[in-house]
């Protein structure tokens, strides 16, 4: 692969944390956020679910549900990420409208 000035490529510090970053803060906040502080937790009766009997099933619930969504984000970013790439190494600099579409 060639090396463009001005062209993130996949090795690069800064594009590694721009595809890690929303991801990691996603996952972190579903571990830390029900544990440490049940009250911000924005679900319906949340008495109810966060009493002793169900609490740890629904922490391993939301932490699941986090995974998941963490998981499609990162790939949206790094479909995102590709395409831009694509995109900066054409001639004239095209965004590829299909495989936007594909990835939204």
């Amino acid at each position: 692969m060639q090396r463009r000035a001005g062209v993130f490529h996949a090795q690069d510090s800064r594009s590694r944390l721009v595809q890690r970053l929303p991801s990691s803060l996603m996952v972190l906040s579903m571990i830390v956020i029900p544990r440490r502080f049940p009250a911000r937790v924005n679900i319906p009766n949340r008495s109810f679910w966060f009493a002793d009997e169900r609490r740890q099933l629904i922490i391993e619930s939301l932490l699941r549900y986090g995974l998941s969504i963490a998981l499609i984000v990162q790939r949206f970013i790094l479909a995102i990420h590709g395409l831009m790439i694509q995109a900066n190494q054409a001639g004239p600099l095209t965004l590829d409208s299909i495989g936007f579409t594909i990835a939204l």
